[in-house]
């Protein structure tokens, strides 16, 4: 999945206090954790990474914990180096486009005719 655009159903886990990874500029960038549409699970026992422009900070900050949204953006490679010399490599979405998943489901509704 490294370095393809994709298109993720996910569920918003919480804001990284500030952090960006390496990289990223942390004036222009903000991150956040996500995990599957239906939270942690054995099937996604973890949290992904995703990088987003901070002109998506409106949609951002009004996230709760457990909001499904939908991502569009590409899957990138991190590598770090930890303070013991090792190599930890992690996968991160860079976000091109967020959206709510309940206005998703509202516009995909047909119009109510009475």
């Amino acid at each position: 999945m490294r370095n393809k655009y994709v298109k993720m159903d996910c569920a918003f886990a919480s804001m990284m206090a500030g952090m960006v990874p390496s990289g990223y500029s942390s004036n222009n960038y903000m991150s956040f954790f996500v995990t599957g549409p239906t939270g942690l699970s054995a099937e996604a026992p973890g949290m992904l990474t995703v990088v987003a422009p901070k002109s998506f900070a409106d949609i951002v900050f009004s996230l709760r914990r457990g909001d499904r949204i939908a991502i569009r953006g590409r899957a990138m490679e991190t590598i770090a180096r930890r303070t013991t010399g090792s190599v930890f490599r992690s996968l991160i979405l860079q976000a091109d486009g967020i959206e709510k998943r309940q206005e998703m489901e509202k516009r995909d509704r047909p119009p109510l005719v009475y």
